[in-house]
């Protein structure tokens, strides 16, 4: 009985048209930005894990919540669509 109505009663809407095959939008990348924050991840923790993804060297100028957002939005803004 867990299950939504949905699933219950078989009901199911049209398979979605595929608009975008080799892009990762701002808004997805700023999602996943969001998402490792809202998982509990601190700004310091995501730059860790993004710069090793890049390689990149974090700027150790950056040291408050605010700059080190900054710097993570930035360097997911550069990436290639399929790293996202």
């Amino acid at each position: 009985m867990n299950r939504p109505f949905s699933e219950r009663f078989g009901y199911s809407g049209p398979d979605a048209e595929i608009t975008l095959r080799e892009d990762a939008p701002e808004t997805l990348r700023f999602a996943v930005v969001q998402i490792a924050h809202n998982t509990g991840g601190s700004w310091k923790w995501i730059r860790e894990q993004v710069c090793a993804v890049l390689f990149e060297i974090p700027d150790d100028n950056n040291w408050s919540d605010a700059n080190v957002r900054h710097e993570v939005v930035g360097l997911i803004a550069d990436w290639q669509w399929f790293k996202v």
